[in-house]
């Protein structure tokens, strides 16, 4: 995972979070700026300053066992605690926070 959407919500018409595993950036403006461009969000909204832009912990899935997925899919990234478990950091950009044009 580089740069991805999550979402909230079947077939994702909840809410949307642009995530980006942080050690790949050189920082939080770089991540803004790439999200921008990848997911051309300069035709929607307002671009933020880079302090919209946080950190949080993934970690990957792939298997639920009986109990089934609480999302319903077989495998992905979601994300979890602090230090959880193989987690890793990640920069995120709450779509929620952006001002539409």
């Amino acid at each position: 995972m580089d740069l991805t959407i999550f979402t909230e919500g079947a077939g994702g018409s909840g809410k949307r979070w642009f995530v980006g595993k942080s050690d790949i950036f050189l920082d939080t403006k770089t991540f803004l700026d790439d999200c921008w461009r990848e997911f051309y969000l300069e035709d929607e909204y307002q671009k933020p300053n880079h302090e919209a832009v946080y950190k949080n912990w993934v970690k990957a899935f792939d298997d639920y066992g009986s109990e089934g997925s609480p999302m319903e899919i077989e495998s992905g990234y979601c994300f979890c605690n602090v230090g959880e478990k193989g987690s890793f950091t990640v920069y995120v950009l709450n779509e929620s926070d952006l001002r539409k044009k």
